[in-house]
Parts: structure tokens; sequence; C-alpha cells
């Protein structure tokens, strides 16, 4: 008798823990609110304030690149965009060249 009470009180435990796993792989799986690409910049960049990582020579391609990434694995998971913002990516000579910019933004605006 003492045995089956047991084994009751185990299975009722194992569902339990069950049902919680449900609940946060829900929770989990549940997409996060579209976020302003700024903010997520700005959060970044208070990480590293002596600008080691985020430094002048490469710190906004890091950055860009970080971005990039997160906006991917965002829409990977979810099927959805983390940045209200639409995402850019274009090559280092767009900012040498008010031409490239112009061409660029001219297509990107017409999409």
């Amino acid at each position: 008798m003492l045995v089956l009470f047991v084994d009751y009180l185990l299975n009722l435990a194992i569902d339990e823990i069950q049902n919680k796993k449900r609940k946060m792989n829900k929770e989990l799986q549940e997409p996060i609110k579209t976020v302003s690409a700024l903010d997520v910049a700005h959060y970044l960049l208070s990480l590293d304030p002596k600008r080691k990582f985020f430094n002048k020579k490469d710190g906004n391609m890091r950055l860009n690149t970080m971005l990039h990434i997160m906006q991917i694995l965002h829409y990977a998971k979810y099927q959805k965009e983390l940045f209200k913002e639409p995402m850019l990516a274009v090559s280092p000579n767009f900012w040498n060249s008010k031409q490239e910019q112009q061409k660029i933004l001219k297509s990107y605006e017409k999409k």
C-alpha cells in the first residue's frame, strides 16, 4: 500500500515538473515585441563604457554585425522581425561616396 502511495506521489511530481517545463517552453517560444534597434545599440554600448570592444577602429562594424545577427536569429526562430526599423547592409564604400549613398538609398526606398 505504501509503495502504491509513493508511486502515486512520484507520478504527480513528474506530471507537475513536466507541466512547468511545458509552460516555460511556451513562454520561451513567444516572440519578443519589436524593439528599436537604436535602444538595443545604446544598451550594447552601455556594456562597454571604456570602448574596448566597440572602439573607433572596428566598433561600428561590430555593433552593426551584432544587430544584424540578432535580427537574423530572432527571425529564424519566430518568423518575425525584432527591430521596428528596416535593416540595411551596405559595403564600406557606402560611406565614402555620396553617389553610392544616393543610389542605394533610392533603390531601397522603392521596395
